[in-house]
């Protein structure tokens, strides 16, 4: 790899958290200086159970396991085992000596993400780090994601009325807002139809146009709907109706917004 390639992988690598698991000390004073040049947070096992260990109390922050095979007490291929049965999606590279590759078939069964060979040799790390910390990368996006979407879906829950309805306007969802307004329990709503709220003196027209926008021309329709609570009681609402899409473009659902 080219010097500036190696410097941009290093950027990459200075956020990521590294378990270094290897039982033989002068393997170890020797490869940690190297895996220093990348990583900035490094906690260090001495064998398969202390590695196992130190992973089960940092689950959350490590990101990338690089592990020996055959050490004490605790076999780098049972570690692996035991931390993927916990955790099927975090990196794992093995360092391994040449004459270990009667284990490989058994690490690939357990989603190994690469490997290395003993003496440990900057190219050949970075190399396989560098397809690596793609994948890590990725990971901690799609977390983030997940959480700002929660974040963002509470704070949608907590101020508007929600509900979502099939392809076929029934409802399968709504929130607690949605039935404080109207007076309906949850079990009362989920399966029936939108009109179970619906005003009579809502025009059908306006529905019609609705279902146009939302369902013909796969659009936003918002509009003010007058509707009807359990014990009769009219309220309005400012909604807007939303159609949401595969990435084929066909319509899954439909969730709705009331103010």
């Amino acid at each position: 790899m080219k010097n500036d390639t190696i410097s941009q992988l290093v950027e990459r690598c200075r956020l990521i958290c590294v378990l270094y698991v290897e039982d033989d000390a002068q393997t170890r004073e020797a490869t940690l200086p190297i895996l220093q040049d990348f990583f900035e947070t490094i906690s260090v096992a001495t064998n398969g159970e202390e590695g196992l260990s130190l992973y089960q109390e940092n689950s959350s922050k490590i990101d990338l396991i690089i592990t020996d095979i055959m050490m004490p007490k605790l076999s780098g291929i049972d570690m692996i085992e035991a931390i993927r049965e916990e955790n099927k999606e975090i990196a794992i590279v093995v360092i391994s000596a040449h004459n270990e590759s009667t284990y490989f078939e058994k690490t690939i069964e357990l989603g190994v993400d690469g490997y290395v060979f003993k003496p440990l040799k900057l190219i050949q790390l970075s190399q396989t780090l560098s397809k690596i910390v793609e994948k890590i990368s990725l990971r901690k996006e799609h977390i983030q994601s997940l959480n700002l979407l929660k974040q963002y879906e509470d704070i949608t829950n907590k101020s508007s009325i929600i509900s979502k309805t099939d392809t076929k306007g029934n409802i399968t969802f709504v929130n607690e807002k949605f039935c404080q307004i109207s007076g309906y329990r949850p079990d009362e709503l989920i399966g029936k139809p939108h009109n179970i709220v619906r005003h009579p003196d809502m025009p059908a027209s306006a529905f019609k146009h609705l279902w146009e926008t939302i369902k013909d021309k796969k659009e936003t329709w918002q509009g003010v709907v007058k509707n009807r609570a359990k014990n009769g009681d009219p309220y309005y609402v400012k909604t807007t109706v939303q159609p949401i899409l595969n990435d084929k473009g066909e319509i899954e659902e439909y969730i709705s917004l009331r103010h």
